[in-house]
């Protein structure tokens, strides 16, 4: 009887262990997501950001007058802007980007 009792508590604790290393999963999974996905608004170093600023030097940029020049990455709910400023951070262009390409917002 005591061996039963004990085996049934075994069970609950791991069953305990084994949803919360579950829970712990799924989360770091959503947040990894959401992170890498633009929740850091003043990182500069994103893969869109980059993708955007690249576009503007080459397409829109002065080569003599592209120093300072940056991007961020506007989470903005229902979609994603860059933003591309100059050095005394006033907005030069905005930019949207999807499927590994950037389009201009007017």
């Amino acid at each position: 009887m005591k061996d039963n009792r004990l085996l049934s508590r075994k069970n609950i604790v791991l069953k305990c262990i084994m949803a919360v290393v579950g829970m712990l999963i799924i989360t770091v999974g959503f947040n990894n997501n959401l992170f890498l996905s633009g929740f850091d608004v003043f990182n500069r170093g994103n893969n869109q950001s980059q993708v955007a600023l690249r576009y503007y030097l080459e397409k829109y940029g002065d080569k003599d007058n592209s120093e300072g020049v940056y991007a961020m990455n506007r989470r903005l709910g229902c979609h994603d802007e860059i933003h591309i400023y100059d050095k005394e951070g006033q907005i030069l262009m905005k930019f949207t980007y999807s499927d590994g390409k950037v389009y201009k917002i007017e």
